[in-house]
């Protein structure tokens, strides 16, 4: 009796340990940046400024969702002439092979206070806020940890990480 106690409970901490392995993969993985990006627009004689903050939640059903709040600020002789709010939210479907990242994006929606333009936003901010744009990355591991940086053409700065409560 005593070693059927044993062995019942050793098979449950197997179990245990087990589920929490697969709920730990599981989790989804939250990358976050901060965008800056400067543009001399010669054509125009004026300056482009496009700064603000990107989330994007990567599922494990290779979908996920981003959300941009910015701004797109337009100077003429170091005067502010036209500031522009940018509030998107996109969602997509990703694939990851060895340590490349490939985005689609499968739709794009203007959230209220939204005052700059898609072309603005896809120009100055992010070509993938483009239904059916394709974006490409690599994945760079950071100390053998569960924290990536992804590097991409316009989001060359982002740090993902697992969520680690279920509050998304």
């Amino acid at each position: 009796m005593k070693k059927y106690i044993i062995l019942m409970a050793f098979f449950t901490m197997l179990i245990m340990a087990a589920l929490y392995i697969w709920y730990d993969h599981r989790k989804p993985i939250r990358c976050e940046s901060v965008n800056f990006m400067k543009v001399n627009d010669l054509k125009h004689q004026r300056t482009i400024f496009s700064e603000g903050s990107m989330l994007m939640t990567f599922f494990n059903d290779a979908t996920g969702v981003g959300v941009y709040i910015g701004d797109i600020t337009y100077e003429e002789n170091e005067k502010i002439v036209q500031r522009n709010n940018v509030n998107k939210t996109f969602k997509f479907t990703y694939s990851i092979k060895y340590d490349q990242l490939t985005i689609v994006t499968e739709t794009v929606i203007s959230n209220m206070g939204n005052r700059a333009s898609d072309d603005e936003a896809q120009r100055y901010i992010y070509p993938g806020f483009q239904k059916g744009k394709i974006m490409h990355g690599t994945l760079l591991n950071i100390g053998g940890t569960d924290t990536y940086a992804v590097a991409e053409n316009m989001n060359p700065k982002s740090i993902c990480h697992k969520v680690l409560n279920d509050k998304i």
